[in-house]
């Protein structure tokens, strides 16, 4: 399944993302491995769609908010998500 951010979030997808989707009795999950391993769950494919999307979304600005003291890991998690993730321009 292929992903595009279609929120209304200050950020966008600049690609689309391959997810996978898998269905639990409790929930739906919506699992992307690459660039980051981040899921979203939700009671359908669209909700938990929205839910990953959101996630990536709040990673994404987290990571921006506190640069100057990420360690290796992190920094390399936010060039991941720079290649994928936009800022959208405020008009």
């Amino acid at each position: 399944m292929l992903l595009a951010m279609t929120t209304e979030r200050p950020r966008e997808l600049l690609s689309d993302l391959a997810v996978q989707v898998q269905t639990t009795p409790e929930a739906v999950l919506v699992i992307a491995g690459s660039p980051v391993e981040e899921y979203g769950a939700g009671l359908s494919v669209e909700e938990a769609a929205y839910d990953l999307l959101t996630s990536l979304s709040e990673y994404h600005e987290s990571l921006e908010e506190r640069e100057a003291r990420l360690g290796a890991s992190a920094a390399a998690d936010l060039a991941k998500l720079r290649s994928i993730i936009r800022r959208r321009c405020q008009r």
